[in-house]
């Protein structure tokens, strides 16, 4: 018997400071998603280059996974979808993360996801 694995897509906004809380988090249902490759979708105004030096240590703890970091501004959420459209199947799994700040930007994108990738929605933390 062979487990089989999906990519599991994080769709998430945070404030700088809980990032690598965000991505222990991430790892964690990833692994409990049977997710092997992880996709991650961060929204904040932030460049690439300091979102990685907020998730060096928990990237290094994790470096098992198969990460794909993208960062995207508030303005490129089209961007994002045209990427995630184009790039996945139906077979991925879906998780949403947030803190206050972003709930209702986090639930906004959620509200206009696609219903083929709703239906693979693993966990929404943002609730």
């Amino acid at each position: 018997m062979s487990i089989t694995y999906r990519p599991i897509i994080i769709i998430s906004s945070t404030r700088q400071d809980k990032i690598p809380d965000l991505i222990k988090d991430v790892f964690r249902s990833s692994r409990a998603s049977s997710g092997k490759k992880v996709y991650l979708h961060y929204i904040n105004d932030i460049p690439f280059h300091e979102f990685t030096s907020y998730a060096r240590e928990p990237l290094l703890d994790n470096i098992d996974l198969g990460v794909e970091i993208y960062t995207w501004k508030e303005n490129e959420i089209e961007k994002m979808f045209k990427v995630i459209n184009e790039e996945f199947s139906d077979n991925v799994g879906i998780i949403f993360y947030c803190d206050e700040d972003k709930k209702s930007l986090i639930k906004k994108i959620s509200q206009s996801l696609p219903n083929s990738f709703k239906v693979n929605l693993v966990k929404d933390m943002c609730k």
